[in-house]
């Protein structure tokens, strides 16, 4: 964000996205107290994106997803960058992973705990039972980092039904771009899918990028009468970029896509 504001964007980190609306030449977006104006949209609303767009109807889950850091019980020097790795573990369907000890803890978390939520009323606390989950699959994997709680994070993840992300244009405005349904592996393809979504604003459109298109969901959704109904509470930033105007929606990838995707992907 510090980056995007040293570029030109203008961020409202507080302002709660309502409503939008796309005419031929501009896009407006509505929050409870003012309406901004663009050429372009971009919405990346993530567990929010089924409000924002619930005129398409879009197959979308929101799963509760919590984060853990424990202290080292013993052998910390173990778990320090240079000699533990970022590690995975799949154990029959589940999957656990984790990242070293960065100065704050062992992060470990599983993966897909398939607890559907809504966004606004997610439970951001942790019970027993779930902690004592989490250090019995520690107990079994690395028992030595089965030390204190230092702390515990939860967000969400956007599933679609085949967990491929959704980079596309609005199937009723090609000035509006929906970024989104990362289902649990977004983050560290973070800046190639802000490079394709930049290209796509400008005209530029990678061969790779038709396993990303929203028609897929839409004739699902058509097939199962599936919908989405997630309540919207997403910051709206209003960008200069690439000489053009947009304005993005957010909270808090073929040939070159796939490529880049697939040689990332866990």
């Amino acid at each position: 964000l510090a980056q995007a504001e040293a570029n030109g964007a203008t961020l409202h980190c507080t302002a709660a996205a309502e409503t939008w609306q796309a005419a031929e030449d501009h896009v407006t977006v509505q929050t409870a107290t003012e309406s901004w104006q663009a050429r372009q949209l971009v919405i990346a609303a993530g567990p929010w994106l089924g409000t924002l767009l619930s005129d398409l109807d879009l197959p979308l889950q929101c799963e509760r997803h919590v984060q853990y850091w424990f202290e080292p019980k013993s052998n910390p020097e173990r778990f320090a960058p240079g000699n533990c790795p970022i590690y995975s573990w799949q154990y029959g369907n589940d999957i656990i992973y984790g990242f070293p000890d960065l100065g704050h803890g062992i992060k470990v978390a599983r993966h897909h705990t398939k607890e559907f939520v809504q966004p606004d009323t997610v439970n951001r606390d942790i019970n027993d039972r779930e902690l004592d989950e989490v250090r019995s699959l520690l107990e079994r994997f690395i028992p030595p980092a089965t030390g204190r709680l230092i702390a515990h994070d939860v967000c969400m993840y956007t599933n679609t039904p085949d967990h491929n992300f959704i980079i596309d244009f609005h199937p009723d405005h090609s000035n509006v771009l929906i970024v989104g349904g990362c289902s649990g592996h977004g983050f560290k393809f973070g800046p190639v899918v802000g490079e394709l979504s930049a290209d796509l604003l400008q005209g530029i459109r990678d061969p790779g990028l038709e396993m990303f298109q929203i028609d897929r969901l839409i004739n699902q959704s058509k097939k199962r009468g599936c919908c989405a109904t997630y309540s919207s509470n997403c910051a709206i930033s209003d960008a200069a970029a690439g000489g053009g105007d947009s304005a993005r929606l957010s909270t808090s990838p073929g040939s070159r896509a796939r490529s880049k995707i697939s040689k990332r992907r866990l």
